[in-house]
């Protein structure tokens, strides 16, 4: 052997030395931490009050160890959430034992990437609250037992078992009988704890309480992911159930069927992110619901349902849509018909609607709670949102369909009041309508299954309707449109006089049936002027006119704007029309309908550099447009915008108020909005 192979031989014989020492010294240096560790934990056990260690002994060698543990848990002193929550449920007098034993090796080891492993057992008393709904308890084994491992670079993986009784439990006399059976859970959560996997099975659960009645609930299947960070989480969640039954048992022991769900299907996606809402996306199918009355002796079932939801961003705002479909609604075993629906919810902004979910939020201060709510309102009335039924389709038997679609639009903005309910009315649109097919309504309320004085009362009502003034009878088709706002109701275009004096009641108007007119004040008695802005324009009182006719002594929907905040257009949603003849009114110029109040009453300020104001309309009939200046001048215009919509511009724009009318050419009024804006 030569000198250069032995000098190979020894470099190699002392890197293998060394190596073999540095591994021997890095087991030794983590069984000493180790140690250290767990006698610092025990130290800690020791010195709480809601915490007995009757055991708690390590058996160190140099591979390895093995603590043995058995402690007893007094949740009645103990702190922390999981102490109040078992206080909440009853269980502070319970003392629950926790037992195991956990197998600790020092490493490495070949084929391993981790430095240590654990395996724990942790057996959990039944307390005394579910003990007393067991009959019988045996009080051996314990019901519940938790086994699980844990790797220091790995996951924790945990299975939660519980058994039958093996027969046990004997059924005794009006007490409870609960039974679980073969339930299996699986939990796994990585080492960071930002991620969690749920799985759980339950072939069979049954609830008896005899003789009142029983639940049933077979092949439950759940699972689900939970993801963390630090901007935010995401959760998804898919359950999947078999039967579930529910049953009332009579005094003589018959068995009588109260509600049944068939074959249970939901998938939901939950996310949250910082300064964003809570945002999901679901779907639900079942294949039955059954509901049964006996003491109505009805029976109704819905089959084939599907349902979706999903709230999410649109820009800056919330978008919330759903849909429904129900294959068939059964009454009594015989068909009636199936439903579809589809409806949106937008127009909340994102600050606004975290707003109103903070509300319901288990951090939520109760002593301030109406505080926060009113303020949350106060934000929602500020928002613009439109709520729409999109499509609501009944099917009945015979194909013939009763359609349906609703929108409600809310233009709210920072002026709204909102202690003013005329304030908040004044910003509210509804526009809907149906249309059904007689026959198909008659035959469906003539079907066997409805009983004959069932029968006869949805006839009546069915003729009722049919002789409303506001309902149209064309080709065996009932049809009604409904059109409604601060200023009128019209059905199929027809106005609705209690409903409209109903509104210029709350509003502080003149109903055109119900007006009185009054004489006209002397000068003496005539009121004050109200007092006025620095560099406003104050509007003398007209006496009472002798004739309905607008009148700027009244009040419109309050509005008050800077000539800097106009220069950016601020657009509002309005009726177009009303009850006043502005053609009967013969100091006014212009002809068309508006109402006796302004719509608005614009507070115009800091127009120093003396801008432009206009004041244009878009509507979907012949709008026309009256003003009356802070110099009490009248101002009428009809289609200078084109397309039939009205424009007034004020030239170098006089501060002050603006008292202004949105009307229609014609009687019957439209919808509208009107912009407003600055040049």
């Amino acid at each position: 052997m030569t000198i250069r192979s032995r000098k190979t031989l020894v470099v190699l014989s002392l890197c293998l030395f060394g190596a073999a020492a540095l591994a021997l010294g890095s087991v030794a240096l983590i069984g000493s931490r180790v140690s250290s560790e767990i006698q610092r934990y025990q130290a800690l056990l020791i010195e709480r009050d809601d915490v007995s260690v009757v055991q708690f002994d390590y058996n160190r060698n140099f591979w390895g160890g093995e603590l043995r543990y058995r402690l007893l848990w007094r949740p009645e002193r103990g702190e922390g959430p999981l102490a109040q929550w078992m206080r909440t449920l009853e269980m502070s007098e319970e003392r629950l034992t926790l037992t195991g034993i956990i197998d600790i090796r020092h490493g490495p080891w070949l084929g391993e990437m981790a430095f240590g492993l654990a395996r724990a057992d942790l057996e959990i008393a039944v307390p005394a609250m579910l003990r007393e709904a067991l009959p019988q308890y045996p009080g051996q084994a314990p019901l519940i037992t938790l086994t699980g491992t844990l790797g220091f670079s790995g996951a924790l993986r945990a299975r939660l078992d519980v058994q039958d009784y093996d027969g046990r439990v004997a059924d005794g006399a009006n007490v409870a009988n609960f039974e679980l059976f073969g339930v299996g859970a699986e939990v796994v959560v990585n080492r960071a704890l930002d991620q969690l996997d749920l799985r759980m099975e339950v072939p069979l659960m049954a609830l008896d309480a005899p003789g009142e009645g029983n639940a049933s609930l077979e092949a439950l299947l759940m699972a689900g992911t939970l993801n963390r960070a630090q901007a935010g989480w995401s959760m998804s969640a898919d359950i999947e159930m078999g039967l579930l039954e529910v049953n009332e048992n009579t005094q003589d022991d018959a068995v009588i069927p109260l509600f049944a769900m068939d074959q249970l299907s939901l998938q939901a996606t939950l996310s949250q992110r910082e300064s964003e809402p809570l945002l999901s996306d679901s779907r639900m199918t079942l294949e039955a619901v059954r509901l049964n009355l006996p003491s109505a002796s009805l029976e109704l079932a819905l089959r084939d349902y599907v349902g979706s939801s999903r709230v999410g961003l649109l820009d800056d705002t919330v978008e919330n849509t759903g849909t429904l479909r129900v294959g068939s609604l059964e009454l009594n075993q015989e068909r009636l018909g199936g439903i579809a629906l589809e409806s949106s919810l937008r127009g909340i902004s994102a600050q606004t609607y975290m707003a109103l979910e903070g509300l319901w939020s288990l951090e939520t201060d109760l002593d301030n709670f109406d505080e926060t709510l009113v303020e949350a309102l106060r934000a929602l009335a500020q928002e613009q949102i439109v709520l729409s039924v999109d499509r609501f389709v009944l099917s009945l038997p015979d194909e013939d369909d009763v359609v349906a679609s609703l929108s409600l639009e809310y233009t709210g903005s920072a002026q709204v009041n909102v202690d003013s309910l005329e304030s908040i009315t004044n910003a509210i649109q509804v526009e809907g309508s149906v249309d059904a097919s007689i026959k198909a309504l008659e035959r469906t309320f003539a079907s066997e299954a409805l009983s004959q004085e069932q029968q006869e009362t949805l006839q009546g009502l069915l003729d009722s309707v049919q002789t409303l003034p506001y309902v149209t009878i064309d080709d065996d088709r009932l049809r009604s449109s409904v059109q409604a706002s601060a200023q009128q109701v019209l059905i199929n275009g027809e106005p609705v006089e209690a409903a409209n004096a109903l509104i210029a009641a709350t509003t502080n108007r003149h109903a055109p049936d119900t007006t009185v007119t009054e004489p006209t004040p002397s000068p003496a008695t005539m009121p004050e002027p109200a007092p006025v802005a620095p560099g406003s324009v104050s509007k003398t009182l007209a006496p009472e006119p002798a004739a309905l006719c607008p009148d700027f002594s009244l009040s419109g929907t309050s509005l008050q704007y800077t000539s800097d905040a106009l220069y950016t257009p601020q657009s509002l949603k309005v009726f177009a029309g009303g009850s006043v003849d502005i053609g009967q009114c013969p100091s006014l110029p212009g002809s068309g309908f508006v109402t006796q109040a302004p719509d608005y009453t614009l507070a115009l300020t800091d127009n120093g550099n003396r801008r432009a104001l206009e004041v244009r309309l878009a509507s979907e009939c012949d709008s026309v447009l009256l003003i009356n200046d802070p110099l009490a001048a009248w101002h009428f215009d009809d289609d200078s915008n084109g397309s039939m919509d009205a424009l007034i511009r004020f030239d170098a724009a006089a501060e002050g108020t603006y008292d202004i009318w949105i009307g229609s050419y014609n009687s019957d009024g439209c919808n509208a909005s009107v912009t407003l804006e600055t040049f």
